[in-house]
């Protein structure tokens, strides 16, 4: 690994870990409450059933269900490529349930909810999930030999879908900006120390 690389990664677990801390000391309220107003400006039935439907693309159900299509098609295939995506999604779900346990973040007033959910709020399981999910496919397009156009299209359509699935969460009330936020820092250090762990094995 690159020192650049890695003092980035240093840089970016200390920024994840403060803004953690920032969250568990309720640090964040007036600006939570500022996003969530300016993004509920858009409230209309069209934007209801249009984020109902992005905030599916980053639930557990549909992540399963890609995860399932990901082992069926890498043991088809024998390419155990496919098969480390399902690791990747183990280890952010794993994560995830972790740190909702320790901070315990109760979510946002229940008379917002447009959708239902039953745990805690903090970090956003779809914000983290989708980031670790798509962002690994990312990875495995970028490094792939496909046409450098297509990678750039792809990619920059996975990476619009990671940010409305996290804005989703916002309006549809269920978490806070700086749940998302927390999401996605999270997302990319699992993502990272992830990526950085296969490569090592692969040159091993």
């Amino acid at each position: 690994m690159k020192k650049k690389d890695k003092y980035l990664k240093i840089l970016l677990i200390i920024i994840t870990l403060i803004w953690t801390l920032l969250v568990i000391n309720n640090q964040f309220k007036v600006l939570d409450n500022w996003i969530y107003n300016l993004i509920i400006c858009l409230k209309c039935d069209f934007f209801t059933k249009f984020f109902k439907i992005i905030t599916f693309f980053g639930s557990v159900k549909f992540i399963v269900i890609l995860n399932v299509l990901a082992i069926v098609y890498g043991i088809f295939k024998n390419y155990n490529r496919y098969l480390r995506i399902v690791l990747f999604s183990a280890c952010s779900s794993f994560v995830n349930s972790l740190l909702k346990g320790i901070v315990k973040r109760e979510r946002p007033d229940i008379s917002l909810w447009l959708v239902s959910e039953n745990n805690f709020s903090f970090p956003s399981g779809h914000s983290m999930t989708s980031c670790v999910f798509y962002g690994v496919i990312c990875y495995f397009i970028y490094k792939s030999k496909i046409n450098i156009n297509i990678k750039r299209v792809i990619i920059s359509l996975l990476g619009l879908l990671v940010i409305l699935i996290g804005t989703s969460r916002i309006y549809l009330g269920v978490h806070y900006f700086s749940d998302v936020i927390g999401g996605f820092l999270w997302g990319f250090v699992v993502l990272l120390i992830g990526i950085d762990v296969m490569n090592r094995r692969e040159i091993k």
